[in-house]
């Protein structure tokens, strides 16, 4: 199945964008609009993101991969380590 692009997510917003927020486009205040859109467009990001854990896991498997051949390597503490020092504060 095919992700919808950005683009194509804009434009499916702005067809049905009375339908998506309930209000009408007329009785709308622009300020409100914008924060609506907004919150909209965040949400929708946040559901194409991967979570903190899911990131974990991928670059744990990928420590683990990479040390395969040096098993003395392949501890958790250092993967902790490497892990933290590349994580957003």
């Amino acid at each position: 199945m095919k992700q919808e692009t950005l683009e194509e997510a804009a434009d499916n917003y702005a067809e049905k964008w009375e339908e998506i927020t309930g209000l009408c486009w007329e009785d709308s205040f622009p300020q409100y609009v914008n924060r609506i859109d907004f919150i909209a467009g965040a949400k929708w990001q946040q559901e194409r993101s991967y979570s903190e854990e899911e990131v974990e896991d991928i670059a744990w498997s990928a420590w683990y991969e990479s040390q395969f051949q040096k098993p003395e390597n392949r501890d958790e503490e250092g993967f902790i380590k490497w892990f933290k020092q590349f994580k957003k504060k």
